[in-house]
């Protein structure tokens, strides 16, 4: 075989076997489409859209809730701050458990949504007398469990 023969049978071959560029991205486009059709794909979307719907209820409306138990403005601030400080913890407590090997993170998003249920479910038996202690309880864990499904998640 002459050296021109030799060179165009090696460029087809490169060429044959690394797919352009483009040809990738839309592979990759196709991958990600398939996932719709999956059940595991709509479990999780569902799990964690009811996990964030739960804690973007609470978050948005605190002042609305410290209205209703006829709290003031600075307890609702109050609320904004240990909120903040809860769901930064939650970031950090189920960053932590999420790298350990032996956790499964389905197991664990799972439990933040069981602490929700808990959580909402306090509030909603809270007594009149005691609603500021079961709202503050229920802001802690709600923001907590909020912050750490944005973890496991994304």
């Amino acid at each position: 075989m002459d050296e021109e023969g030799a060179n165009d049978s090696l460029q087809n071959n490169a060429n044959e076997e690394v797919p352009s560029e483009a040809h990738r991205s839309e592979q990759i486009f196709a991958a990600e489409w398939n996932d719709w059709r999956e059940k595991d794909f709509w479990l999780l979307f569902f799990a964690f859209a009811g996990c964030t719907g739960c804690g973007l209820f609470i978050i948005n409306n605190i002042s609305t809730m410290v209205q209703s138990i006829q709290g003031n403005d600075s307890f609702a601030a109050k609320l904004v701050v240990l909120l903040s400080l809860s769901n930064f913890s939650g970031r950090l407590l189920m960053g932590f458990l999420a790298d350990l090997p032996r956790v499964s993170k389905m197991v664990m998003l799972a439990s933040t949504a069981l602490v929700m249920a808990a959580a909402l479910f306090l509030s909603a038996m809270a007594q009149p007398d005691s609603a500021s202690v079961c709202l503050i309880i229920t802001v802690a864990l709600i923001a907590a469990a909020y912050g750490g499904t944005w973890v496991l998640v994304v």
